[in-house]
């Protein structure tokens, strides 16, 4: 990496890929950059779970999970419960994905889901739409 070469915001280390740098989070604990889906572009999520079904929209997302928005405060699903997941990024198809809730928000407005199988073309799409809203600096 050509430290020159990127503007790179000191807190998260965040850099373009039309920069040609590498993307690091130093202050943070996660493996995968987040990036919050654009208000008229969301990203949809339909859950499916033991004991629900429903369709949400993305809070935001990466190539390791995604975070679910609940208007609704969401019952009925619990730490490390497994739920499927299809998942629909704007202008694309929709994509199957499981996952294993990892959060749930002191409110229950919104859960955490860290992705256990998800095929590696979709993950590739993913990966590509995380650095598109990258280069418009929307991530955090």
């Amino acid at each position: 990496m050509r430290g020159t070469d990127c503007k790179l915001d000191p807190g998260l280390l965040l850099a373009t890929r039309s920069e040609r740098c590498i993307v690091r989070i130093m202050q943070n604990k996660r493996r995968f950059v987040r990036v919050q889906p654009e208000a008229a572009a969301p990203v949809e999520v339909q859950l499916i779970g033991t004991d629900f079904i429903d369709i949400l929209q993305a809070e935001d997302i990466s190539e390791g999970g995604v975070r679910i928005i609940v208007p609704h405060a969401f019952q009925g699903c619990t730490i490390d419960a497994e739920i499927d997941l299809i998942i629909t990024l704007p202008a694309a198809k929709s994509f199957k994905a499981s996952g294993r809730i990892k959060h749930i928000r002191a409110d229950d407005t919104a859960f955490g889901v860290e992705f256990t199988d998800i095929a590696d073309h979709w993950r590739t799409e993913l990966q590509s739409y995380v650095l598109q809203r990258l280069e418009t600096m929307d991530a955090f």
